[in-house]
């Protein structure tokens, strides 16, 4: 007697089974990783942008970088935005009123999501928050960074500015974490002083 099989058995497809569920195993986290890459390499393109930004306004203003906040009290973000390409959200700011007003005359601008000042890898940064903090100071007590409370010559950085850190990325404010939302990194101990 011949028997004609026409199906898979029950172990067929078990094996099967574990071998696709094996495969996805060990694919899923290289597809995590290879995110986490592209993420990372987004936020160092934003630094890179917030660099040639720099460049471009100490090239415009005879060597000096800006001041830590605006004379309306904005960080200094605002100031690069004209040279990051971002002139259109520069001119919808409305300098003539200080930061303490800024929800009712900008919010318009408030409400935009700018993914130059996000790092995509910090799930609780958005449209109000920065992940891109100047450098205010070079030790646990000093303000000697660029961006102090005011404007700093390119001459001024005795070191060099290829080995100044301008700039850095930190994590938007949380409860359980320490590290709080400011556009200026200065030292624990500074920001606890007198």
């Amino acid at each position: 007697m011949t028997s004609n099989r026409r199906g898979f058995t029950l172990i067929e497809i078990l094996v099967v089974l574990a071998i696709l569920g094996l495969l996805v195993a060990l694919l899923l986290p290289a597809v995590q990783g290879a995110r986490e890459a592209a993420r990372r390499a987004r936020c160092l393109a934003n630094l890179k942008q917030f660099g040639l930004g720099m460049n471009n306004y100490s090239s415009t203003y005879n060597g000096f970088f800006p001041a830590a906040t605006t004379a309306a009290g904005y960080p200094f973000h605002v100031a690069l935005l004209p040279y990051m390409e971002m002139t259109n959200v520069y001119n919808a700011i409305n300098h003539d009123v200080g930061v303490s007003s800024i929800m009712d005359v900008n919010s318009t601008v408030l409400s935009l999501s700018i993914s130059l000042i996000n790092c995509p890898s910090d799930p609780y940064s958005g449209p109000r928050f920065l992940n891109y903090a100047g450098c205010a100071g070079n030790g646990l007590s000093s303000m000697g960074g660029i961006y102090q409370g005011r404007p700093l010559n390119t001459s001024s950085i005795t070191d060099g500015l290829s080995t100044t850190a301008a700039m850095s990325e930190f994590l938007v404010w949380r409860p359980n974490v320490v590290d709080r939302l400011r556009t200026i990194h200065e030292p624990a101990d500074y920001q606890s002083g007198p």
